[in-house]
C-alpha cells in the first residue's frame, strides 16, 4: 500500500528549519453577466447603411417599386399575370407577365411557338371576358386550333395593316384605348418602326394601360437597345419525345442576368388544321394556331 504524505507541499519544512508559510491563493476573477439585449449591436458596413438609407428614401417618396437592387428581382406593386410556366414565372419580376410596360418577344422566325407560348395567358384573359388584339399577324389564326388552346375567339380582334405608318398608328391608338387584356403586335425591322424614339413612345403609352403588351420582333433586334423592361428571345428547343419545346433566353429583365436559357414544354395541338377557314387552296401542316405557319404546302 502506498504511503500518503504527512505534510502538504505548503507545509513541508524548510531545509533551514521551521515551517514554510502557506502559499497565497488568488481569488478567481469576478465575472459579470450582461443581458443579451443590453449588448450594443455592431453597426452595418457603410455600403449596407447607404442601401438602407436609399431604400427608406424611396419608400417615403412612393418610388419603392421603380428601383431594385441588381442582385435581386424587382418587386413592383403593379399586378402581374401568370405565364402558365412555373419555371418562367420564377424568373420574372412579380412572378408573371408585367403590366404597364412593353414585353419584347424576339423570334427566330414567325411561327416559332409564340402563340402556344402565350396560350395559357390568352386563354385566361379571354375566358374572363377580356379582349385580345392581334395587330398585323403574319398569318390568319385558325379558330379551331385556337379553341383547342382554350382561347375564346369571340374575344379576339384582328387588325390588318401592311404599311409601317398605319401599323404604328394602329398600335398607338390601341394602347391609348386601354380596352384590351393583351395586345400582340408583329413589328418588322423597319426603319420607321424600329427607331429608339418610336419604341420609347410605345413604352410610354403602354405605361398608361393595365393590359399586357407584347411586341413580336425579329431575333436580330436583340443587338439593338430597347426601352422595353422585359426582353426575351424564342427559338425551337430540342423535342422531348413527341412534345415540342421552346428555348427561352431572358435578355433583359428588372433583375440579375440569367445566363442559361429556359426550356419550356409547349401545349399540344391537333395537327393539319387550315390556316384560313373555308380556303381549300392552301393547307398548313400546322397552322398559325400550332405555330408552324412557315411550313406551307399546296394541295
Amino acid at each position: 500500500m502506498a504511503s500518503l504524505p504527512l505534510f502538504s507541499p505548503s507545509f513541508m519544512p524548510r531545509q533551514g528549519g521551521g515551517l514554510a508559510r502557506p502559499a497565497r491563493v488568488e481569488p478567481p476573477p469576478r465575472t459579470e453577466t450582461v443581458p443579451a439585449d443590453a449588448v450594443a449591436p455592431s453597426s452595418p458596413p457603410p455600403q449596407e447603411r447607404t442601401l438602407r438609407h436609399t431604400e427608406s428614401v424611396l419608400r417615403e417618396a412612393g418610388l419603392a417599386g421603380r428601383f431594385w437592387r441588381g442582385d435581386a428581382l424587382s418587386a413592383s406593386p403593379l399586378p402581374s399575370t401568370p405565364s402558365g410556366f412555373r419555371l418562367l414565372d420564377e424568373q420574372l419580376p412579380n412572378g408573371g407577365w408585367p403590366s404597364r410596360c412593353l414585353t419584347e418577344l424576339l423570334l427566330a422566325h414567325a411561327g416559332v411557338g409564340e402563340i402556344r407560348f402565350l396560350a395559357s395567358t390568352l386563354s385566361s384573359l379571354t375566358q374572363s371576358g377580356r379582349e385580345v388584339v392581334l395587330l398585323a399577324p403574319p398569318h390568319g389564326p385558325d379558330p379551331a386550333g385556337w379553341e383547342q388552346l382554350g382561347i375564346d375567339m369571340r374575344r379576339v380582334l384582328i387588325v390588318r395593316s401592311s404599311r409601317p405608318a398605319d401599323r404604328l398608328w394602329a398600335l398607338e391608338e390601341s394602347l391609348r384605348s386601354a380596352a384590351f387584356g393583351a395586345l400582340l403586335a408583329w413589328l418588322p425591322e423597319d426603319k420607321a418602326l424600329a427607331r429608339h424614339d418610336v419604341l420609347r413612345r410605345l413604352q410610354s403609352a403602354a405605361a398608361s394601360t393595365d393590359g399586357l403588351t407584347f411586341l413580336m420582333r425579329p431575333a436580330a433586334a436583340q443587338y439593338h437597345a430597347s426601352p422595353a423592361p422585359l426582353r426575351m428571345s424564342l427559338a425551337v428547343g430540342q423535342p422531348v419525345g413527341h412534345r415540342r419545346t421552346l428555348s427561352v433566353r431572358l435578355l433583359k429583365r428588372r433583375g440579375p442576368v440569367l445566363a442559361q436559357p429556359l426550356t419550356l414544354m409547349l401545349p399540344e395541338v391537333r395537327q393539319s388544321l387550315r390556316a384560313f377557314k373555308g380556303d381549300a387552296s392552301h393547307r398548313l401542316t400546322a397552322t398559325f394556331a400550332t405555330d408552324d405557319a412557315d411550313e406551307v404546302e399546296k394541295r
